[in-house]
């Protein structure tokens, strides 16, 4: 999947984000796969050059790895996508615009936005807009989809954003997917501008999702937050 992902989305950047002086880095936290020597094999090939990093990190964890890599460099805006590309391409250039252009401080790429296209699971679809919900209810955030995988920041909302997550509180051997959610309502405690962008979204057979554990972790989570608001 790696290395399709890559030349995907080079390509897209090529033809696309000519604007910007864009770099793809791979998060590789702890896979147990090839992607660490196959993305280093795309790394030593002329084509990629210099826009093309990997990163790596010992633990599992979306919110882990994204943690360490947003804000790392001398980047202006920080972005992220699932290695699988569920989340189509076409949105991806809003994300960036929309904070370069100064109406966003933070862009979601949103899967049950009024406007978006998502082919997804029925038990999957009802358990992320009950999410969404909770959130709501809970931790006042107007919000319809805090988990999609496409985001992008400005570094001065990371700058202001990250020392308010408590990563700490993570639990341990979890893949940390409130993340997302903590990204967003500290965000909005901030009074940082976000966006959301519909996007067409297509669920992915080997999809990394385990319904009972990560529906527990975010409700955890969402009591946390509403203890320590």
């Amino acid at each position: 999947v790696i290395e399709s992902t890559v030349k995907i989305l080079y390509d897209y950047c090529e033809n696309q984000m000519g604007d910007y002086n864009w770099k793809i880095v791979i998060g590789d936290n702890a896979s147990a796969d090839d992607t660490t020597k196959i993305v280093q094999t795309l790394i030593d090939s002329s084509k990629y050059n210099d826009r093309l990093e990997l990163f790596e990190i010992k633990e599992k964890g979306r919110g882990r790895v994204m943690m360490e890599l947003w804000g790392r460099g001398d980047g202006d805006i920080y972005s992220y996508m699932d290695a699988d590309l569920a989340t189509d391409l076409n949105e991806f250039k809003k994300l960036i615009d929309e904070i370069n252009n100064n109406n966003a401080d933070l862009t979601i790429g949103s899967r049950y936005h009024a406007m978006a296209d998502i082919e997804r699971d029925i038990k999957r679809l009802v358990i992320g807009k009950i999410h969404a919900i909770i959130h709501k209810v809970v931790l006042g955030l107007d919000i319809t989809d805090t988990y999609c995988g496409f985001k992008a920041a400005s570094i001065q909302a990371i700058d202001k954003v990250f020392p308010m997550i408590d990563t700490k509180a993570w639990p341990s051997n979890t893949n940390s997917w409130f993340w997302d959610t903590e990204l967003i309502y500290q965000a909005g405690k901030q009074d940082l501008k976000i966006k959301e962008i519909p996007v067409r979204w297509r669920e992915k057979p080997d999809s990394k999702v385990q319904l009972v554990k990560d529906v527990t972790e975010d409700l955890k989570g969402v009591i946390r937050l509403w203890r320590n608001r």
